[in-house]
């Protein structure tokens, strides 16, 4: 630690020449200037090159007594420094090692560098956002995932610990990730159907601070390196996004209710909570799994917090819980039978690919399929493929009135949990 670096780790290194061997990587917790610490480094290089040689031999033993450590010197005037010695009658056995060189006089050169002060900057007030994230790529891990995404008013901030709150009491779980560019929306966006892409609304977002920047984009959603980020629960992937300055950027091009589970998407007032999804700023929780309906409460508390901060969710076990089918269709044929069929979902989304079938992502492929007459249920099957077909004779037990109304629903059987029901009808 150089003290003329405001105490910086210093660093100095010694050199010597094509006969080296190896590398050998000292590290001294004090502090010193360059000058002495390159004294010490080519102190430490001279011990260790005079170890590689030896002399061994016997000599005649006399009134003088040799002991390990004390020195003397052979024919040519060479030094060396005893490390083993044997007493036997009349002659001693010396083991010796060549005496490490005296140094020159004058400091060896060096120099402690230009010091770079790094700038002041505010660390602010620690946010948090407790995310259970659906399965993103091909990685199906077969529970629930929930990530920890931190960040901080200030562009000082960088890490804040974190806590879960288990059964009443405090577990720790370490510090946060990278910090996740985070902030909240200038105004309203209005509802828009799921899985279709908004081409008429965008979203301004004021970031936490001016310091957390985003790539300038102009593309599609539906690109394969599309960005996502959570807006208050509801996942949307942008095509472009436009720096406005001063921590504030627009994003229009939305692909709305990415990963859901509804056929319609909440409005979001202004105000709301924004994060960017990156794979570096997620924290994972590994510590516990949870289960549908668990909750999640997590505790943040950064360096410039005066008390934590806590943040929870609810879990829908998105990753385990395959999407409803959709684009179903129904209809009576002409002996008085029903005919149904529907497209199925995966959970796993592998991106865009036209003309590519979605990985099924389950043991089998399976669906339950419940028939209703005034709402009461009739009938119940389970189908190995997308469609159901019931003849006039099949439904002849239908005749609780004249003209039952007729309504269905189908429900993917996954390898986890079951899908959420598609509803087909009145017919």
């Amino acid at each position: 630690y150089d003290h003329k670096r405001d105490f910086q780790i210093s660093l100095q290194r010694g050199v010597r020449g094509a006969s080296s061997r190896g590398e050998q990587v000292v590290e001294l917790p004090a502090v010193l200037d360059a000058h002495e610490a390159m004294r010490l480094v080519e102190q430490r290089l001279s011990h260790a090159q005079s170890r590689r040689y030896t002399w061994t031999g016997d000599i005649a033993a006399s009134s003088l007594r040799l002991f390990p450590a004390d020195s003397f010197a052979d024919a040519s005037g060479r030094l060396w420094r005893i490390d083993q010695i044997e007493h036997r009658f009349g002659t001693a056995h010396i083991t010796a090692r060549a005496a490490p060189e005296l140094l020159a006089p004058q400091e060896p050169p060096a120099t402690s560098g230009r010091h770079v002060a790094a700038p002041d900057l505010t660390t602010g007030q620690t946010h948090l956002a407790v995310i259970e994230l659906p399965l993103i790529g091909l990685n199906d891990p077969g529970k629930p995932v929930v990530g920890l995404f931190a960040s901080g008013t200030g562009s000082g901030w960088r890490r804040a610990a974190l806590s879960l709150d288990v059964a009443g009491s405090k577990l720790d779980i370490g510090a946060t990730a990278q910090p996740a560019i985070m902030g909240t929306t200038l105004g309203p966006l209005t509802p828009h159907p799921s899985h279709l892409i908004d081409e008429r609304n965008g979203i301004s977002v004021q970031m936490l601070h001016s310091g957390m920047e985003i790539a300038n984009r102009a593309g599609s959603p539906l690109d394969p390196d599309a960005p996502l980020f959570w807006l208050s629960g509801e996942f949307i992937r942008y095509g472009n996004c436009v720096d406005l300055g001063g921590g504030v950027y627009h994003f229009s091009q939305l692909l709305r209710g990415c990963y859901g589970y509804g056929d319609t998407v909440a409005p979001h007032p202004a105000g709301a909570r924004f994060v960017l999804l990156e794979p570096e700023s997620a924290r994972l929780i590994e510590e516990r799994t949870f289960a549908f309906g668990d909750l999640v409460e997590a505790e943040a508390f950064g360096l410039g917090d005066s008390q934590p901060l806590t943040a929870s969710a609810y879990i829908r076990a998105l990753t385990i819980t395959p999407p409803a089918p959709v684009h179903g269709e129904i209809r009576t044929t002409p002996d008085g039978g029903v005919t149904a069929q529907w497209i199925r979902r995966s959970r796993i989304d592998n991106g865009w690919n036209d003309g590519v079938d979605q990985i099924m992502a389950e043991e089998a492929e399976l669906y339950r399929v419940r028939l209703f007459a005034d709402n009461n249920l009739i009938g119940e099957w389970v189908r190995s493929a997308p469609n159901l077909v019931l003849t006039g004779d099949e439904l002849s037990f239908v005749s609780a009135t004249p003209k039952p109304v007729l309504t269905a629903e189908v429900v993917q059987i996954g390898r986890f949990a079951p899908s959420n029901p598609l509803r087909l009808g009145p017919f």
